[in-house]
C-alpha cells in the first residue's frame, strides 16, 4: 500500500502544478490581451501615428507566427511595419508578447498591400531554415502546403479552430469599450 499512497501523492502533485500552470498562462495571456486592447484605442486615437511595428519580445524563445507578423513587410514600408488601422493585434498565442511600436516618422500614405507577402515569407522562411522550422510558424506541415500552394491565407488556418475572442483580429478592429458604464 505504500508504493499506491506515494504515486497518489505524486500524480496529485503533478495535477496541481499542471493546474497552477495553465491558471498562470491564462492570466498572462489576458493580462496582455487587455493591455493591448488598451494601446489600440490609444494608437487609433493618435493623428500623429500612422505606421505601427509589430515587435516581438527580447525573450521570444522560439520561430512561430510572431515571427512572421514582426519580419514580413506587406505593406512595402518595411519587415513588421502596417498602416495602423491593419495591424495584427498581439497577443498570437499563449504566453505572447508582442506589442506594437508606434513610427511617428513615418507615413502610410503611400503603404500598399501585398496579398502575397505572407506567402513569399513563408516559401524564403522554408528554403533559407527549412520546412519543419516554417511549419512551426504556420502549426504544421499539412497548414504550410496549404498557404504556399495558395489554396488557403494565413489568417485562414491561423483562425481555423480558434474561438473568436482568439481568432487573429487588427488594431483598427471595433475596439472594445472599456470601462465605460452605462
Amino acid at each position: 500500500g505504500a508504493g499506491q499512497k506515494a504515486l497518489a501523492k505524486k500524480l496529485d502533485v503533478a495535477f496541481q502544478e499542471q493546474m497552477r500552470y495553465r491558471a498562470n498562462r491564462i492570466a498572462q495571456t489576458e493580462l496582455h490581451r487587455q493591455w493591448m486592447d488598451r494601446q489600440a484605442e490609444e494608437i487609433m486615437g493618435d493623428e500623429t501615428v500612422s505606421v505601427v511595428q509589430v515587435r516581438m519580445a527580447d525573450s521570444h524563445p522560439k520561430t512561430d507566427i510572431c515571427d512572421l507578423f514582426a519580419k514580413q513587410d506587406k505593406f512595402g514600408l518595411g519587415p513588421g511595419l502596417y498602416p495602423k488601422a491593419k495591424a495584427p493585434k498581439p497577443p498570437f498565442h499563449p504566453f505572447c508578447r508582442c506589442r506594437w511600436v508606434s513610427k511617428r516618422l513615418l507615413s502610410a500614405d503611400n503603404a500598399k498591400e501585398n496579398p502575397n507577402a505572407e506567402r513569399a515569407w513563408l516559401r524564403q522562411m522554408t528554403n533559407q531554415e527549412g520546412v519543419s522550422k516554417a511549419a512551426r510558424v504556420i502549426g504544421s506541415k499539412e497548414k504550410l502546403q496549404k498557404v504556399l500552394n495558395g489554396k488557403a491565407e494565413v489568417e485562414e488556418v491561423f483562425n481555423q479552430y480558434r474561438p473568436a475572442p482568439y481568432k487573429l483580429g487588427r488594431m483598427g478592429d471595433r475596439i472594445p469599450a472599456m470601462n465605460k458604464h452605462h
